[in-house]
């Protein structure tokens, strides 16, 4: 993945780094020095990490845009100072430019990251091939390969003509690149019959001319058995249950009981009749 980095950050962000660096009063040639020098610093320090530290740490500054930690694993203090005599200004003005200028190179790493889908392993390959590329487009101080802790390419010389710095190359490259980078779908196995058929082109969406899609046997009607009793077919009907069942007949036979006791003839007493006896009978 040779895609060249430098020349599209400082293209895609100069404008608005020229207005950083003229709010603190720096002027134009001060200012593109300036951050032409700290996005090939930043960029070769990566790949130094990357060399170093291996790719988890160089992905995680990228994936947490992180340049507080970048700055961590290098001598902020020393590049300051080649800065500040490089351009003939001080900290005040040129520290704030050059935060902002590694703080938009990750960010710039990440969103290409992101968007291509690289991954850990895209990444790494974005950022090893990035020091070659720097040695192409523009001549660096070997003081900058040194502090960054990367040595410079000997076999790679400046290119005679800068084609890496036109915006035009520089936004076919990127294309190109994401457009290699996206994931293949796994091929899944076609369903017999369909060995030497063709399907649907991924870009357009049309079937081939020869195209068909296999339709699957139908499958036989089963028949009835002979001597299954009929089915009652009816929305929402599920039987009873035995349990059901039970409770039902004993609660006719408790019906059935009930009426039987009270439908019987009742017995009735005979009835006695007293004799009345006079008490005051006379003879």
């Amino acid at each position: 993945m040779t895609f060249p980095l430098y020349p599209h950050i400082i293209q895609t962000h100069q404008p608005d780094l020229n207005g950083l660096g003229q709010t603190a009063q720096l002027t134009p040639a001060q200012t593109e020095q300036l951050t032409e020098y700290t996005v090939g610093f930043t960029l070769i320090h990566l790949a130094a990490l990357l060399k170093e530290q291996g790719p988890g740490m160089v992905f995680n500054l990228i994936n947490r845009h992180a340049a507080l930690d970048f700055w961590q694993t290098v001598n902020r203090p020393e590049f300051l100072r080649h800065m500040n005599e490089l351009i003939q200004a001080d900290s005040p003005k040129t520290q704030p430019l050059i935060d902002q200028t590694v703080q938009v190179t990750l960010d710039e790493i990440f969103m290409l990251s992101d968007t291509a889908s690289l991954g850990e392993e895209g990444v790494s390959e974005l950022i090893e091939g990035q020091p070659e590329l720097i040695v192409q487009a523009k001549p660096t101080p070997d003081w900058l390969w040194q502090l960054a802790g990367l040595t410079k390419p000997s076999h790679v010389t400046p290119s005679p003509v800068d084609t890496l710095t036109d915006p035009e190359v520089a936004i076919h490259q990127l294309n190109q690149m994401m457009r290699n980078a996206q994931t293949t779908p796994p091929e899944h196995a076609l369903p017999p019959g369909t060995e030497h058929g063709s399907l649907p082109h991924e870009s357009t969406g049309q079937l081939p001319e020869h195209f068909s899609i296999p339709v699957p046997p139908a499958m036989p009607a089963q028949a009835a058995p002979v001597n299954a009793p009929p089915t009652l077919v009816k929305s929402g009907y599920t039987g009873f249950s035995t349990l059901q069942r039970i409770i039902v007949l004993i609660m006719l036979i408790a019906f059935a009981t009930l009426a039987w006791i009270f439908l019987q003839p009742k017995n009735e007493m005979p009835h006695t009749v007293t004799p009345t006896t006079n008490a005051a009978h006379t003879p």
